[in-house]
C-alpha cells in the first residue's frame, strides 16, 4: 500500500465522505451538475428524492407501521421559557421546508408538497401533581405513545413536539419526526439551530441564521436529474459486479422461529467499553493505520462469521450522505446505506482480515452515491415480509452524536428512553465521545431473547479482546477460543444461578419459620 493510500485508509468515515466531495469536484464525475440550484418559482409541488420513494412505497403498502418514526428525548433543566421555545420551532420550520411537507400522488406520480410556514405551538402536559414515582412511570407511557403514534403523510404535520412538565425547571421535550423528511444528522442540525435561536431570541435580539442556500426539494431534483444515463451506469456497474453471487439472507442463529410478517419489535442492551480496551482498539488501529471504524467492523464481521458459518458476509453501513456542501445544514432524509461485503473464506488471520475490510470500506465510500434503493431494485432479491432485503444486519458507527447543550438558563441533556423499534434482525451501534465508547447491540424480538441479545453484545466485547491481543490468530483459533470463553461464562452463570436458588430458598425458609412463630404465638 503507497503513502497515500495509507493516509487515506487512516480517515474517519465522516473525513471519508468530505475527500470523496472534494474528489468529484477535481477528478470526479465529469457530468455531474457542480451545484445545486435553488428552484426560481415558488412552485410548492416536487418530486420524491429515491429515499424518499422507497419510505412512500412502503407507507403505501404498510399502513399502521411506526417504524419509520424518530424519536428523541431530552431533559430540560432549568428555567424553559415557552413563548421563546415555540418561537424558535416556528423560525426553523420557516427554515426548514421539509418540516412542513407533505406528501400524495398526482397523475400517479408521489410528489412533496411544500405548505406555507406558520406558527408552531407546543402542547405540555403538566405532571406536577404526581409523585415523583407516578411521574415517571407516566412520562414513560406518554414517552412510548408518542414514539409509536403514526403519522398521516398525506395531511401532516410529519414533526410533533410534547413537553412533559415535571416542576417549576424540570421538563421532558419528547421530539417525533417521520424518516421520510429527516435523518439522524437532521436531528442534530434542528438541535443546533434551537441552542442558537433559543440564546438570540430570549434576549430580544434577531436571529444570526443565514438564509438555507437551497431546500431539501431542490435536492431531490438535483438528484433525479444527475442520477441517470453513464452516471446511473457506473455506479450500477461497480454496484453489481461487487453484490455478484452474494447471498442475501444471514440465517444468525435465532431462539425462534422467523414470523411471516416482521413486528418490528426491538430489544436494546449496552456496555460501555473499558478505558483499557479502548486504550488498546486504539493503540492497534493507530499501528495498523486503520480507523477504529475499520477494526471494529472486522470484529463484527468474525462474530457473524462465527454465528452463521457464512464466509461470504453483507452488513448494511449507514452514511451520512452529504457530500454536497449545500446539503449539510439542511433538515432531511438524505442518509443512505452502503452494503460491505466481506471474503472470509481461506481462514486468515484477524489483521488479514482488517486490511480485506479495509479495502471493501474504500471501494464503498468511492461510490457512495448509488441510492440504496436504486441496488434493491438492480439486484431484484426476492421480496419477503419476514425481513429486509439484501441485508439482515446493520454495523454504525456514530462519533458526531447529540451532546448535552447549554442554553440561556436552561440545559437539554438527551437520554436514552428504551422506545425499541427496529428494522433489521440485528444491528450493532458504536458512539464515540471524547469521554469514551459506548457499544449498544438492537435486535429483532421476533427472534431472539434479551439474554441472547445480552450474549451477542458479550460476545463481541470478548472477540475485541482475544482478536486485539492476538491479532495474528486465524479464525479457527478465534472460533476456539470464544468457545472456551463461552464455557466459562455459562459456567460462571449457573454458578451465579445456583447461588440466587439458594439465596432464595433460605429466604423463604427464613419467612416460613417466621410465620411459624407468629401464629404460635398468637394460638398462646
Amino acid at each position: 500500500m503507497n503513502d497515500i493510500a495509507m493516509r487515506v485508509a487512516k480517515l474517519s468515515p465522516a473525513k471519508l465522505e468530505l475527500l470523496s466531495r472534494r474528489l468529484s469536484k477535481e477528478i470526479g464525475r465529469q457530468k455531474q451538475p457542480q451545484v445545486i440550484h435553488r428552484k426560481k418559482s415558488s412552485e410548492p409541488i416536487a418530486p420524491l428524492s429515491f429515499a424518499q420513494e422507497r419510505l412512500w412505497f412502503i407507507y403505501r403498502f404498510e399502513q399502521g407501521n411506526s417504524v419509520y418514526n424518530i424519536h428523541r428525548v431530552f431533559r430540560a433543566a432549568g428555567r424553559l421559557n415557552l413563548p421563546v421555545l415555540e418561537r424558535c420551532l416556528s423560525e426553523i420550520v420557516r427554515r426548514h421546508e421539509t418540516l412542513r411537507t407533505t406528501f400524495d400522488e398526482i397523475e400517479g406520480k408521489a410528489v412533496q408538497i411544500v405548505a406555507p410556514a406558520g406558527p408552531v405551538r407546543v402542547p405540555v402536559v403538566d405532571l406536577g401533581e404526581m409523585s415523583p414515582g407516578e411521574r415517571e412511570t407516566e412520562a414513560f407511557r406518554i414517552g412510548t405513545e408518542e414514539s409509536v403514534r403514526l403519522f398521516d403523510l398525506t395531511r401532516g404535520p410529519l414533526f410533533r413536539i410534547t413537553l412533559l412538565r415535571f416542576a417549576e425547571g424540570d421538563h421532558i421535550v419528547l421530539f417525533t419526526m417521520h424518516h421520510i423528511i429527516s435523518d439522524a444528522w437532521s436531528m442534530g442540525v434542528l438541535v443546533k439551530e434551537l441552542v442558537t435561536l433559543y440564546e438570540v431570541f430570549s434576549k430580544g435580539e434577531r436571529s444570526p441564521l443565514g438564509d438555507l442556500p437551497v431546500q431539501y426539494s431542490d435536492f431531490s431534483r438535483w438528484q433525479r436529474q444527475w442520477l441517470q444515463g453513464q452516471v446511473l451506469d457506473e455506479l450500477l456497474s461497480y454496484w453489481t459486479e461487487k453484490m455478484a453471487g452474494a447471498n442475501y439472507l444471514l440465517e444468525l442463529p435465532r431462539d425462534r422461529p422467523r414470523p411471516q410478517v416482521q413486528s418490528f419489535r426491538g430489544i436494546k442492551q449496552s456496555f460501555v467499553m473499558p478505558k483499557a480496551l479502548v486504550d488498546s482498539l486504539k493503540r492497534f488501529s493507530q499501528n495498523n493505520k486503520v480507523t477504529l471504524y475499520t477494526t471494529l467492523l472486522a470484529v463484527f464481521n468474525v462474530m457473524l462469521y462465527l454465528d452463521t458459518n457464512q464466509e461470504d458476509i453483507l452488513v448494511g453501513c449507514p452514511i451520512a450522505n452529504r457530500s454536497r456542501s449545500e446539503t449539510e445544514g439542511l433538515i432531511g432524509f438524505f442518509v443512505n446505506t452502503l452494503v460491505m461485503r466481506t471474503d472470509l473464506s481461506g481462514d486468515p488471520a484477524f489483521i488479514d482480515l482488517v486490511d480485506r475490510v479495509r479495502e471493501v470500506a474504500l471501494g464503498a465510500y468511492s461510490h457512495q452515491d448509488l441510492p440504496f434503493e436504486k441496488l434493491v431494485k438492480a439486484l431484484q432479491p426476492e421480496r419477503n415480509l419476514s425481513h429486509t432485503p439484501l441485508i439482515q444486519v446493520v454495523f454504525n458507527f456514530n462519533n458526531t452524536p447529540t451532546n448535552s447543550v447549554r442554553l440561556s438558563g436552561l440545559s437539554l441533556t438527551p437520554f436514552d428512553a428504551e422506545f425499541t423499534s427496529v428494522k433489521f434482525d440485528l444491528a450493532m451501534h458504536v458512539i464515540s465521545t471524547e469521554k469514551d465508547l459506548t457499544v449498544f447491540v438492537e435486535s429483532s424480538a421476533d427472534l431472539f431473547t434479551e439474554a441472547t441479545t445480552r450474549l451477542i453484545l458479550w460476545r463481541f466485547r470478548k472477540l475485541m479482546e482475544i482478536a486485539l491481543d492476538r491479532p495474528t490468530a486465524r479464525l479457527s483459533d478465534l472460533k476456539k477460543e470464544i468457545g472456551e470463553a463461552d464455557k466459562e461464562m455459562w459456567v460462571a452463570k449457573e454458578r451465579e444461578l445456583k447461588e440466587l436458588r439458594n439465596l432464595k430458598f433460605r429466604g423463604a425458609k427464613r419467612r416460613a419459620v417466621g410465620r411459624s412463630h407468629m401464629r404460635d404465638q398468637e394460638e398462646e
